[in-house]
């Protein structure tokens, strides 16, 4: 009836065989809804498809139930899914380079090389290589090696079989004491270890209570730690188990540096300093009672102190180093008072002795010991008194004959039943 008819009648036949027609050639536009080839199909080099605008071009399983892969308008390929969200299974091909692989339950991505080791992923950066992924050839066992992740010099190595993380560079080569975990202003929080770790040394950070410079604990040397404040070392442990505090030097035998030095062999203890000028604290032993708060009777860093002994320079040239004598400083405080020297042991031998208005000491001619009172009345000199638990029994008194005078005497003073008051009984005079 001429009327035109859309869709309907077909050009041969799939089956039989018999009726397809052989080849179709055009030199137009092959507009159609569906391609079916049962061989080649050749496209002119400057022939193309053109797809729907909305759907694209889409290729379809055997039986035309579902979308294999799409070419999409926009450019996009879209394999085993229809659409471009990445929260749908499938692979999509951006026309701008880019790529997702989204998989339910699977590896999103696997990359196989065959045969021989090296890089299974390049990264690179406008055509320059910043980092790989590679498999080099370093496994005993003659496994499957080890997995590098690296970029340039700095890389990581890891192996399953020794269970090692190693720093290392792209090309595999381990380095050594060259690459650091972390940086002062890009810091790591906590480190979590079972086992030990074996480091060169330990350094603090400062943290928001505290002031000053570097804090380390090291090893200077084989079989010694060393520990330092301030950037300088303060105390040593040697290998003989010799602890010092002070300085580097505080170990050595001949020179001891503002030190406390322990000595494992013998249980020894020392303590040192430096200093030529005499008179000078060599070192300081002192008690302190922290319930004292009354600052006025003694410095402000010193006020808990009740007792101490000093051990001072002794010398009369600038050669302390080599031949400086030492005195011996005993001192106490007395309540609402300030420590204050109370006997000595010079350099000599000498002991002294002070006491409220006169020194007690040995004589330095070897002849025994005497008492000064520091005065000049007829009454100065000594005192020896006897006494029992109910009082003074008796005394000897030496005393100057008379204020402004030389010579003395011997005064015997005993106490008469039921009194504790001695009185004199004898006296040997001057003449």
């Amino acid at each position: 009836n001429g009327n035109a008819i859309d869709a309907t009648i077909d050009l041969g036949r799939a089956t039989p065989s018999a009726f397809r027609f052989k080849d179709l050639y055009l030199s137009g536009t092959a507009n159609m809804v569906g391609l079916i080839p049962s061989g080649a199909v050749t496209i002119g080099s400057s022939s193309y498809f053109i797809g729907n605008t909305a759907q694209g071009f889409r290729f379809n399983n055997a039986a035309d139930t579902s979308n294999l892969m799409i070419l999409k308008d926009s450019g996009d390929l879209l394999v085993g899914k229809s659409a471009t969200s990445f929260s749908t299974a499938g692979s999509r091909l951006t026309p701008d380079g880019g790529g997702q692989f989204v998989v339910s339950g699977g590896a999103g991505v696997e990359i196989n090389r065959l045969s021989s080791f090296g890089t299974i992923l390049g990264l690179f950066k406008d055509s320059a290589n910043v980092g790989s992924i590679s498999v080099v050839d370093s496994d005993p066992t003659g496994g499957g090696g080890e997995v590098l992740i690296a970029s340039g010099n700095t890389g990581l190595k890891f192996d399953d079989q020794v269970n090692y993380i190693r720093p290392a560079n792209a090309a595999g080569a381990l380095r050594d004491n060259t690459i650091d975990l972390g940086k002062s202003d890009s810091r790591f929080k906590d480190l979590y270890l079972s086992g030990k770790a074996s480091v060169d040394s330990l350094q603090f950070a400062q943290n928001s209570a505290a002031t000053g410079a570097t804090e380390a604990v090291y090893r200077p040397t084989t079989g010694e730690i060393a520990f330092k404040a301030n950037s300088i070392e303060r105390m040593r442990i040697d290998s003989s188990g010799n602890v010092g505090i002070g300085a580097s030097s505080a170990l050595t035998t001949t020179y001891l540096s503002k030190a406390f030095v322990y000595t494992a062999s013998g249980a020894n203890f020392a303590l040192g300093g430096s200093s030529d000028t005499n008179a000078a604290v060599l070192s300081r032993f002192t008690s302190y009672n922290i319930a004292n708060s009354n600052s006025a009777n003694e410095s402000s860093a010193n006020f808990y102190g009740v007792t101490s002994i000093e051990s001072i320079v002794v010398t009369t040239d600038s050669n302390a180093g080599d031949d400086s004598g030492g005195s011996l400083l005993f001192k106490t405080k007395p309540e609402a008072g300030v420590l204050q020297e109370r006997m000595r042991i010079g350099s000599d031998g000498q002991l002294t002795s002070s006491v409220a208005g006169g020194v007690f000491e040995t004589r330095s001619d070897g002849g025994g010991f005497q008492y000064k009172q520091l005065l000049d009345v007829a009454t100065a000199g000594a005192t020896f008194t006897g006494q029992s638990t109910r009082g003074d029994v008796a005394a000897i008194r030496l005393y100057q004959t008379a204020t402004g005078a030389d010579g003395g005497y011997i005064r015997f003073d005993t106490c008469n039943s039921g009194s504790t008051t001695p009185t004199e009984k004898a006296r040997i005079l001057s003449d």
